[in-house]
This record gives structure tokens, C-alpha cells and sequence, in this order.
């Protein structure tokens, strides 16, 4: 389960709140290196591809969507990026 920033914070230790202020007085540089760093696992893991033309999709993007086809006991899933595509490749397969 995610949680929100100020749980998170409410679970650090206090040596390494005192590093992580000692950072921020300093500019952040280490923090903004850690979080730019995560973003960057977080969209390369759950970046999809649209099936039909290539385009790389955001996860958090509200109008995905997705296709689940073939047999019960070996499912494919499909992601497109609009509706176009979709039906482009359901016309075509």
C-alpha cells in the first residue's frame, strides 16, 4: 500500500531526518537526486506501449486503454493511446 509524504516522514528515523534537513539547508541536492532517480524506476517499470503505434504511454494518464484477447489459458493484453488506435487494431486483426 503507497502512503502520503507525511506518513512516510513519520516512519524515518530521526538520524536520517537530520541528514535529510541537513540536505535540504544545503540546496537538496541528494533528495532531488533520490526522487528524481525513483521517478525515473517508476516510469521506466510501468511505461506501456501502444500495440499499434509504438507510442509510449503514461501510466497515470486517464484515457489508456486496454485489450485482453486470446484463449482462457493464455491471455495477451494490449495497450493503446487513444481510441483510434484501438480500433485501428481491431480492424485489423
Amino acid at each position: 500500500m503507497k502512503k502520503p509524504l507525511k506518513e512516510v516522514i513519520n516512519e524515518v528515523k530521526y538520524d536520517d531526518l537530520i541528514k535529510l534537513r541537513k540536505d535540504l539547508e544545503k540546496g537538496g541536492l541528494h533528495t532531488k537526486s533520490l526522487v528524481t532517480q525513483k521517478l525515473k524506476d517508476i516510469e521506466i517499470n510501468e511505461m506501456k506501449v501502444c500495440a499499434t503505434c509504438g507510442v509510449r504511454i503514461n501510466p497515470y494518464k486517464l484515457d489508456e486503454y486496454v485489450l485482453f484477447f486470446g484463449p482462457s489459458d493464455f491471455k495477451k493484453k494490449g495497450y493503446f493511446c487513444g481510441k483510434d488506435c484501438l480500433k485501428h487494431f481491431l480492424n485489423k486483426h
